[in-house]
């Protein structure tokens, strides 16, 4: 059997092969080849894939290409020496981000790319979502029962009330308490639709009630600083969730603060935020140009759970349950929103982005979240 036929052997192999495979020149890091699997999976035709820069084919690809310019020993590499790689992050041209372990074989002058998706990412946080449904369940029906107790003797003590000012805080615990019930309610359903009717309302008035509710339990000395943009155009969402999501989020740096002893300074901001878009599955586009910041000068976040910060069960605290931000992605995610973080010690940027518009122009109330791309996060941690 003469070398040409074994050649041929080998392409037909390839081609077979259900895993996407990239065959590309060592020299410019070019694609020579792709098999029918990679064709599908980068939509491209081998013709118009023949000469493109690896880094171009798809999003992400960027860094398999800078790991082979970046090895100083490629060009003496020997032959078939292989080099394996996990967690490869590809969006490729329907928009669809996929997990990849790959594998790199060094030929004479080309280099072969064997790319295997990985499903173990899904399959874990699936049945972590699974578990808080079940926890949701468990808590409904462990804070009915006292929050009907509170809402009934704080009515009592209203009535028995004169000043202003105290009936005031009896209202509060009123609202907290329903707002709680409608929560628990929520965790419940932790994995389903939003109940509620999406609608346009004024973020600053859900903004000061949450910052209320958050300074009542706060020590002494910390100081919170309310900077708000009065011509913002109102939200179109959920106020209650909203509300929800920013507690969250100032409960998180208060907390930071108080256990580390570092910081001193809580700031809330609203912004108008131009250029940035969401994307329907229809493929339209909307603005996301309502910008809420949470501000804090305190330890910032640990390094070792930055890339699973918004996941359900990740926390660093001695009595936390990791579930609040993993609450925050999902408000996040139901009103087609993008979350955005930054931190380093002694400053913790959480900015969330919402739209002033019906995502998929539907009628309030009609809004399904499962026709908008997931919410997208981004992050970075500075040492």
């Amino acid at each position: 059997m003469t070398s040409q036929h074994l050649e041929q052997i080998e392409t037909e192999i390839l081609k077979a092969m259900p895993e996407p495979v990239l065959v590309v020149d060592k020299e410019g890091l070019c694609v020579l080849w792709l098999n029918p699997a990679a064709q599908s999976l980068f939509r491209l035709s081998l013709k118009s894939a023949f000469g493109r820069p690896l880094a171009g084919i798809a999003h992400g690809m960027h860094f398999l290409s800078k790991q082979l310019a970046d090895m100083p020993e490629m060009p003496e590499m020997p032959e078939m020496q292989e080099i394996l790689g996990s967690k490869l992050y590809l969006k490729t041209q329907n928009e669809q981000e996929q997990v990849f372990q790959y594998i790199i074989f060094f030929a004479q002058d080309k280099i072969v790319i064997k790319l295997s998706p990985l499903y173990s990412d899904k399959i874990h946080i699936d049945n972590e979502l699974v578990a808080v449904n079940m926890l949701g369940r468990m808590l409904a029906h462990e804070l009915k029962n006292p929050l009907a107790g509170i809402d009934g003797a704080a009515q009592l003590l209203n009535q028995a009330l004169t000043d202003p000012s105290d009936k005031e805080l009896t209202s509060l615990i009123r609202s907290e308490v329903k707002r709680i019930a409608r929560l628990a309610d929520e965790m419940e359903r932790f994995n389903e639709m939003p109940s509620q009717d999406f609608c346009h309302f004024n973020v600053h008035k859900v903004l000061r009630k949450a910052l209320l509710i958050v300074k009542a339990k706060q020590r002494n000395g910390l100081e919170f600083i309310e900077s708000y943009d009065p011509s913002l155009p109102e939200v179109y969402g959920i106020a209650d969730k909203i509300s929800q999501l920013v507690i969250n989020l100032l409960s998180n740096s208060l907390t930071a603060i108080e256990s580390s002893g570092i910081g001193d300074q809580i700031e809330l901001v609203t912004r108008y935020r131009n250029g940035v878009w969401g994307r329907n599955k229809n493929g339209e586009k909307y603005k996301l140009p309502i910008e809420i910041r949470v501000v804090d000068n305190g330890p910032g976040i640990d390094k070792n759970i930055s890339d699973r910060l918004f996941q359900p069960f990740v926390t660093t605290k001695a009595n936390g349950h990791g579930l609040g931000l993993a609450l925050v992605a999902k408000i996040v995610n139901e009103h087609g929103g993008l979350i955005e973080f930054t931190s380093r010690q002694g400053q913790t940027v959480f900015s969330i982005l919402l739209p002033n518009t019906n995502p998929i122009q539907l009628n309030p109330g009609q809004l399904n979240p499962g026709q908008l791309n997931p919410g997208q996060i981004k992050g970075n941690i500075s040492p």
